[in-house]
């Protein structure tokens, strides 16, 4: 008895001492402990699950009233992940931020309410970014900058940015900090994530999030990693060199480390500032074009892809002089290599998806991972351009009219709902090199439409990589020197056509605030 009194006050006095010091790691912050944040993530995804299943995944018809269940059960459960997201910071804010970027891949309440994330990352005091500093780069704040202002310049769902300058009247920086306590939850928070998505899945075959798990898991480690970040901000900036108005900031290797990245003090306006650039008499239409072309060369031509463009990490810099500006680049923590096999049949995709090509198209689909169905395919081909198969049947290239348009937007938001359980075992199994390019382009798309550019200039941006893309393929298996004139020649006459349509466009289109011969000349010089 006197053993067994022991053990159980060992056990009492082991649990207050082991909660003790789990609560001083945490700095007596009981909403950060792993069980409390596992407890609220199991609840939320629970409620979530329980909610599908009992309101609305029997409902399979088209009719008015199945479609608003659909949409109310959509909007509560996009509340629900915004309040984890919100509550446990960190690992779970972005993910959140991934949903919200995911525009037609999922419902529209989910893209619509987690948005606001981008705006809602988590601020570290002043204090805690002291510590930071000192326990990376082995100095005092003081020691290393001077005019370091206590008020970020902007935060994010891993870290924050303050402007500073460096020690004895150096250049203005911009000193990029990690949360202080991302990474000791991100291996937490990224299993608890995995054990749920996995309970889910087997008890609900339509809600398969896996991909999701697997991506955050994939991905996280090289966004924590500000060394990284640093040097592949210093890769894109060789890849993009061709372009003189892309900026990428120079990095200060001396203050870099895995949690903090001094760079470049970089000035410009957040792309989406439409208004501010018509002021400023910047065609917004170029500034897409631009955009769409920096973009096209990754994807396309090299390969190397920034996959996180959404409007805090793009700026413009406008000039004093003749409506001129640069494209300023940011964040560049997140970075995929895409495999020169994908990029063929993601070009050919595409190529099938603007023809309206569906043979083309399902044999593409299978390239990259699709072979359930025939319906998968036309359902991937839509996840990629966001249009409806009514538009892609049609082909991209022959663009509706305004009212056709609103209808095949409705269209698709209807399907994003309807299709819901297609589209995530599609996420599921389709090759993991296409889902951060599905991203990407989803906010490129975004990013566009926001610029007011014509949807017909920017098939036609994208038709030109692609059809090299194609040509450089068909050149590698050309038999002989006489297929390979053919090839050049077919070329040829292609981009000669191109030349043609974007000459009308040029004169059917009214671009605000710049002459428009110019703007003809210098896409004729760069076609």
């Amino acid at each position: 008895m006197a053993f067994l009194r022991f053990v159980k006050n060992a056990t009492v006095v082991g649990g207050i001492g082991y909660t003790s010091y789990v609560l001083h790691q945490s700095e007596f912050d009981v909403q950060s402990i792993g069980l409390f944040r596992f407890g609220r993530a199991a609840w939320t995804v629970g409620c979530i699950a329980a909610d599908y299943r009992f309101s609305v995944v029997n409902l399979t018809d088209d009719s008015d009233s199945t479609m608003k269940a659909w949409s109310e059960c959509h909007l509560r459960s996009a509340n629900r992940l915004l309040n984890l997201c919100s509550a446990n910071g960190g690992v779970f804010v972005k993910v959140g931020q991934h949903i919200a970027a995911l525009d037609h891949l999922v419902p529209r309440e989910y893209v619509d309410t987690l948005k606001i994330l981008h705006n809602r990352a988590p601020l570290t005091s002043l204090k805690d970014i002291r510590k930071v500093i000192k326990n990376e780069l082995d100095a005092e704040l003081e020691e290393l900058f001077d005019d370091f202002e206590p008020t970020p310049l902007g935060t994010a769902s891993l870290a924050q940015v303050h402007r500073a300058r460096l020690k004895d009247d150096g250049p203005v920086v911009a000193v990029k900090v990690q949360h202080p306590n991302v990474r000791k939850h991100s291996v937490v928070d990224i299993a608890t994530m995995e054990l749920l998505v996995n309970c889910v899945s087997k008890l609900f075959a339509n809600f398969d999030f896996r991909w999701l798990a697997e991506e955050t898991r994939r991905n996280l480690p090289l966004e924590l990693d500000f060394y990284n970040e640093g040097i592949n901000g210093e890769r894109m900036a060789d890849i993009l060199k061709k372009f003189p108005w892309v900026k990428i900031p120079k990095i200060y290797w001396k203050y870099t480390t895995e949690r903090t990245l001094v760079m470049e003090f970089a000035e410009g306006e957040l792309i989406s500032n439409r208004d501010y650039f018509l002021k400023q008499k910047i065609d917004t239409v170029e500034l897409s074009n631009r955009i769409e072309k920096m973009y096209n060369e990754m994807i396309f031509i090299n390969g190397t892809v920034h996959c996180d463009p959404h409007p805090g990490n793009i700026l413009v810099k406008v000039h004093e002089y003749g409506g001129e500006f640069d494209i300023i680049l940011l964040d560049h923590g997140l970075h995929t290599k895409l495999t020169e096999e994908f990029r063929e049949t993601y070009s050919g995709m595409w190529i099938g998806v603007l023809e309206g090509n569906e043979p083309q198209i399902i044999e593409c689909a299978k390239k990259l991972g699709i072979s359930i169905s025939k319906h998968h395919a036309q359902l991937l081909s839509c996840m990629i351009s966001s249009k409806p198969w009514s538009a892609v049947k049609r082909g991209l290239a022959n663009v509706p009219d305004a009212i056709t348009r609103g209808k095949e937007d409705e269209e698709l938001r209807k399907n994003a709902s309807k299709y819901f359980g297609d589209i995530n075992k599609i996420l599921a199994t389709v090759d993991r090199q296409l889902l951060l390019i599905m991203k990407t382009n989803d906010l490129i798309r975004s990013i566009a439409k926001s610029l007011g550019n014509d949807e017909r200039k920017s098939f036609l941006t994208m038709t030109r990589s692609c059809f090299k893309v194609d040509k450089m393929r068909r050149l590698r298996e050309s038999p002989g020197i006489f297929s390979s004139i053919l090839i050049h020649l077919g070329a040829s006459w292609f981009f000669f056509k191109l030349r043609i349509y974007s000459f009308y466009l040029w004169l059917t289109y009214t671009r605000p605030n710049i002459q428009l011969g110019d703007i003809y000349l210098a896409e004729l010089e760069s076609a």
